[in-house]
Order: C-alpha cells, then structure tokens, then sequence
C-alpha cells in the first residue's frame, strides 16, 4: 500500500508541475487530478482541482457530484448530477465505472456510492 500511496504522490505531483507551467496545460489535467485524488478518498482536495475546470465535462461534473455527496453535501452533489443530465441526457454512472477499470475494485464503489447519494440509480 505504501507503494501505491508514493505512485499516487509522484502523479499528482506530475500533474502539479504541469498545471504550473501556465495556460496551455490541458484542461483535461484537471479531471485526471481531481480523480486520483477522489480515489484516495481526498473529496474535499478533489471539489476544488474538479472547480477549476473552464468548460464544465460530463466526466468531471460527474466526479465533481460525487465528490460533493461523499463531502456530505448532498443538495450541491444533486444540483452538479442535474446539470450532467442536462448536459448528457441519460448519463448512466455505470458507463463511467465500466471506462475506468482498478486494480483495487473498492475505487468505483466509492464513486457509485457518492452518485448513489446524489440521486443516480
């Protein structure tokens, strides 16, 4: 496990450095970041990375929901998860576990739970 915790400090640290560089650093960078640390269970650390994205992505609100619900904000979470069916009608939850498969197979749960407590079924 303290492997994985050093890999996962190295990435994030990786992504720091190239969102320092200035504007041209992907936007992307930011969903990546924001999942890594919702995987690690960092909800708070994730709302913020996930917030600074410019153009709001049906992944990162969809992270961006379940980090709020797993916050215990569940009237924000449910808000974020309206406007990812807004944005793709029908979004299911269960196409975005099955994209992103784990070594760990505890990681989606956190990420169906938090949806789970949005509102998504």
């Amino acid at each position: 496990m303290a492997a994985l915790f050093r890999q996962v400090r190295r990435r994030l640290a990786a992504i720091d450095d190239a969102l320092t560089q200035g504007p041209l650093a992907p936007h992307w960078f930011w969903i990546v970041r924001g999942e890594i640390l919702f995987d690690t269970q960092n909800y708070r650390e994730a709302i913020a990375a996930l917030g600074n994205l410019p153009h709001k992505k049906v992944r990162g609100l969809i992270y961006l929901a379940a980090a709020h619900a797993q916050a215990g904000e569940l009237e924000v979470a449910r808000s974020i998860l309206a406007q990812a069916s807004r944005l793709e009608p029908g979004v299911a939850s269960s196409l975005t576990v099955a994209a992103r498969p784990y070594a760990n197979s505890s990681y989606p749960d956190y990420l169906l739970d938090g949806l789970r407590k949005a509102g998504r079924t």
